[in-house]
């Protein structure tokens, strides 16, 4: 993640992205917030980060790579909670 903002510094279009990016992944560095997140978030949103996961794999048998990985992320936003400016 580091090297991340190193690697699209030319990317002129998504420095606010990767900066709110970067913000809401420091999470996974706090396991202890990281595991009180997912266990609020993942029973409230069970049904639609289960349907997530279930087309990610059909989007990755079917070699839909796009749509696996904005499936996979849908699923990650709904486990751990949304991208904002305070994350």
């Amino acid at each position: 993640m580091s090297n991340l903002p190193e690697d699209l510094k030319d990317c002129e279009g998504m420095k606010d992205d990767v900066y709110l990016f970067g913000k809401w992944a420091k999470i996974f560095s706090s396991p202890q917030l990281l595991y009180q997140r997912l266990m609020h978030n993942m029973p409230a949103h069970f049904t639609e980060i289960w349907v997530d996961i279930q087309d990610a794999n059909k989007y990755l048998r079917s070699r839909e790579y796009e749509s696996y990985g904005e499936s996979i992320g849908d699923a990650l936003v709904l486990a751990v909670g949304q991208v904002t400016e305070t994350n």
